[in-house]
């Protein structure tokens, strides 16, 4: 996994790759998706990906993951910022 921090700690950025063959490809979409006390403003995704942005509080996140390496791993993409 890849993270990164602004120096000022207000912001984040994670870039990683997390296995497929754990859970069913649905399951894992409804992990990304839904984290408690959040409000989802945009939701968009397929059979092979998923993105999702919000509220969180006063930060806006954003989270997407897409089913790669002929299924075998989901590459994800997640950040937050005031």
């Amino acid at each position: 996994m890849r993270a990164s921090t602004c120096p000022a700690g207000t912001s984040w950025l994670a870039i990683y790759r997390a296995s497929a063959e754990d859970e069913p490809p649905a399951d894992h979409m409804r992990s990304v998706i839904f984290a408690k006390d959040e409000t989802i403003t945009y939701l968009r995704g397929e059979r092979t990906w998923v993105v999702v942005s919000g509220f969180k509080d006063s930060r806006i996140f954003y989270r997407k993951a897409i089913l790669a390496c002929a299924g075998k791993a989901w590459h994800h993409v997640a950040f937050e910022y005031p």
